[in-house]
């Protein structure tokens, strides 16, 4: 199935949303997250946070299939040289097509285009499986950290571009 990455228009961030919640969905199922428990998780993105995150300089962007959306991904400059990938979405009827690694791809493309040098994301350390794949796909473990107002254990991954 051909698609397309692109960034994502003020008028698309309500499908955004959906797509972000939907995708996070699964796994917020299956570490029992609720809003209550971990409101800033995907799962629980509204039109409002992802306009916030606009103004404050990150780029959302949208892949679409013949079919529509599929997936979206967040990309903010942090300091010199490096990038903080967030909110990566694949709608669960989507995933194991290449989807994923094709916005991890796009990604790349941008921060270095940017003269970036390195992308980080920080991925709930006790998702073996998302660990294994950001590790297929070149990213290295710099670090875990337990905060008190999350119920997991964040770990932080680091891709040199």
């Amino acid at each position: 199935m051909s698609f397309t990455i692109r960034i994502a228009q003020p008028s698309e961030l309500d499908t955004c949303a959906r797509v972000i919640r939907e995708s996070f969905g699964t796994v917020a199922a299956e570490f029992h997250l609720t809003a209550q428990n971990c409101p800033t998780n995907g799962a629980f993105t509204r039109r409002a946070h992802l306009l916030d995150y606009c103004k404050n300089g990150t780029q959302l962007f949208l892949l679409c299939t013949d079919d529509g959306p599929a997936g979206v991904v967040q990309l903010g400059r942090n300091r010199a040289g490096s990038f903080e990938m967030k909110k990566m979405s694949v709608l669960p009827r989507y995933r194991h097509c290449g989807y994923g690694g094709a916005l991890l791809q796009f990604v790349r493309d941008k921060t270095a285009a940017q003269g970036g040098n390195r992308i980080t994301i920080g991925i709930i350390a006790e998702n073996h499986r998302l660990k294994a794949w950001y590790k297929a796909h070149g990213f290295v473990s710099t670090g875990c950290g337990a905060f008190p107002h999350l119920p997991f254990t964040v770990e932080w991954m680091t891709l040199s571009i």
